[in-house]
């Protein structure tokens, strides 16, 4: 899935207000400055995107903006290929023992909070 498909298909729910999403996605889904435009009326988003990816930093970087952290308080990670929401993907990709994922834009007590 592309985020060119995702932006259509989200354009036509101008009134959708929580947002979850699980699945296969290419690189340029994992955008967070683009998602800022679709997200921006949302209440609610959690994602659990799949994806090859070479520079996670990169990727973090677009979510580290104040709409992500401030505005929204809405924090993601990354691991084992895949790019969360946290706290609500936290435990789908959780192994035993629990160790919060080294890349993050989330303070590791937020990877408890729905644990």
């Amino acid at each position: 899935l592309s985020m060119n498909t995702m932006e259509l298909f989200l354009w036509k729910l101008p009134r959708l207000r929580h947002f979850i999403f699980s699945g296969k996605v290419h690189i340029d889904v994992a955008n967070g400055r683009r998602w800022e435009i679709l997200a921006i009326d949302l209440v609610t988003f959690h994602f659990n995107f799949q994806l090859e990816v070479d520079r996670i930093n990169n990727i973090l970087e677009s979510f580290c903006t104040p709409f992500w952290l401030e505005r929204k308080s809405w924090f993601v990670a990354y691991k084992d290929h895949r790019l969360f929401s946290v706290p609500y993907f936290a435990d789908t990709i959780a192994s035993f023992p629990f160790h919060p994922p080294v890349h993050s834009t989330a303070p590791d007590d937020r990877f408890f909070s729905n644990i």
